[in-house]
């Protein structure tokens, strides 16, 4: 009978130690994560921030010196990274600061060189200055170019006056049905781009102007002609006489 009320009681008092250990580590779970957020650093708060201006400014201050101590010490290229780390206790706010030195000295600035090396090139020597020229273009020279060069204007019994107003000419065209009838020409002479050249002014054709239909066949055959009698000239300026034209230029020596 003794034992067996021994048995009870002992089994009883197991029961109420299992129950004791179970509600302690019910309640060390509860308080646990209360336990974790006192003892470990969390980031402030912007708020929190805002009422711990102090310790700011001095972390601030802190790494404006610590970044031009370094950049004292290493006049080489220098890159800095700044790590803050704000903790809610009552030290002042820590920050981390890693400073990256790049061992990439200035190049030093080349040695001025010797007389002898900064002596100047030579220059380029100067083009040789234009020969002055004169021309002197009589009629007969100028009938004799155009016509060899007029074969394709199908003109006949040509003829040129040069005068002090200008350039004319005269002659015979022949028409689709084999007549001849005659053609009068009048123009001027100028000095273009260095060349000189003739303007056509009027065409007259079996006594009707025809001056746009034959001006630009008959410019440039007379310019053709013109330019031939004058090579490799630089034409400055003309003057015109009774049966020749006076032409001043230039040319390479």
């Amino acid at each position: 009978m003794g034992a067996v009320r021994w048995r009870e009681k002992g089994t009883a008092m197991r029961s109420n130690v299992t129950s004791y250990l179970l509600a302690s580590f019910l309640l060390l779970l509860a308080v646990a994560p209360w336990m974790v957020n006192s003892c470990l650093a969390r980031p402030l708060l912007p708020d929190e921030l805002k009422r711990r201006p102090t310790h700011y400014k001095e972390t601030a201050s802190a790494v404006e010196e610590a970044i031009q101590e370094r950049m004292r010490e290493a006049p080489s290229t220098v890159r800095v990274i700044l790590l803050p780390t704000a903790v809610a206790s009552p030290t002042p706010i820590v920050t981390r600061i890693i400073v990256v030195s790049r061992g990439t000295a200035t190049p030093p600035s080349p040695a001025p060189s010797s007389t002898r090396d900064r002596t100047a090139a030579p220059s380029p020597a100067p083009p040789p200055r234009l020969k002055e020229v004169r021309d002197v273009i009589t009629e007969e020279m100028l009938l004799a170019q155009v016509l060899r060069n007029a074969t394709a204007l199908s003109i006949s019994d040509l003829h040129i006056d040069v005068t002090v107003s200008g350039i004319s000419a005269t002659g015979k065209k022949e028409t689709v049905l084999g007549l001849k009838v005659p053609i009068e020409v009048r123009g001027t002479l100028a000095v273009v781009q260095d060349s000189l050249i003739v303007r056509v002014e009027s065409v007259v054709f079996a006594g009707e102007d025809v001056t746009d239909v034959y001006r630009r066949q008959l410019e440039d055959s007379v310019n053709l002609s013109l330019y031939q009698l004058l090579p490799r000239r630089y034409v400055r300026s003309f003057e015109l006489t009774e049966g020749q034209v006076v032409v001043h230029s230039e040319v390479r020596p």
